[in-house]
């Protein structure tokens, strides 16, 4: 994902706008004519109104799990790089001690019983997140409630993400 957003905003940079990344990468690879801060040290609300925010969102948490809560307070265009994005939010989840809010949020979006399987399983410590279950709850919805706009790599996901979010522009 790294490398495909460089080379987008090294493109769009071209253009006659103004291009900050925030990034929770340490060493980011600079690019002309592009502003990156690291979200360590600077927050998007330290800055100014933005016309367009662009979360690009993958699904490790390392990398990606600042992002909800900042589409969630700023909306924008997600950028989906993973439609299932189960393993960020399971990861967010305990590293914030949320557990009970992830199956909240599985069960709001897919029903008790996936819910109620999934925390079975995590309490097994018997599952890997490459088991079949993922791709019956992905969980994209906590993201792409927030936004915008969608960009998505593929007309499967978009139809996924259209079943749910019939209105949004995709």
């Amino acid at each position: 994902i790294a490398d495909y957003a460089f080379d987008l905003i090294t493109s769009v940079s071209k253009l006659d706008i103004s291009v900050d990344v925030y990034s929770n990468c340490n060493n980011p690879r600079k690019a002309e004519g592009i502003n990156i801060y690291n979200i360590k040290h600077k927050n998007i609300e330290d800055s100014h109104d933005y016309d367009l925010i662009v979360h690009h969102i993958g699904n490790n948490a390392e990398f990606h799990d600042y992002m909800i809560d900042s589409v969630k307070r700023h909306g924008g265009v997600i950028h989906l790089h993973d439609a299932v994005l189960l393993h960020m939010m399971t990861a967010l989840a305990l590293k914030k001690g949320g557990l009970f809010q992830l199956l909240y949020s599985i069960e709001k979006w897919y029903g008790k019983l996936p819910a109620v399987l999934y925390g079975r399983l995590m309490q097994l410590d018997n599952m890997t997140l490459n088991d079949d279950i993922v791709s019956f709850i992905p969980l994209f919805e906590e993201a792409v409630q927030y936004a915008d706009a969608c960009i998505v790599h593929s007309e499967f996901v978009k139809k996924r993400i259209q079943s749910v979010f019939p209105d949004i522009n995709i």
